[in-house]
């Protein structure tokens, strides 16, 4: 083979190299923004989840201070009550 052909297939394996190089950067690129996001939405999740928690946390103490006061208090229509039951007993599961 000539000097210039060798050179000149040389020059276009390092061009496809370096194509590769760009291309594997680009995909490390948007695998980290894809990481970032999901870091973010958990965050985001957990937040609303303890947010969630708190609220729970509230309405069963504000029931037993009414309970402890009247013990005979109604705070939901049988309708509702019956709804919660069957919520328990799905979570339980």
């Amino acid at each position: 083979m000539s000097e210039s052909r060798i050179s000149e297939l040389k020059n276009k394996v390092m061009k496809v190299q370096e194509d590769a190089l760009q291309e594997t950067k680009k995909l490390l690129d948007q695998t980290l923004a894809y990481n970032q996001w999901a870091m973010d939405t958990q965050k985001q999740y957990m937040k609303m989840e303890q947010k969630c928690w708190h609220q729970d946390w509230k309405i069963k103490y504000l029931e037993r201070c009414i309970y402890r006061l009247d013990p005979k208090a109604v705070l939901y229509s049988e309708s509702y009550e019956e709804e919660i039951k069957n919520a328990k007993k799905q979570k339980q599961k």
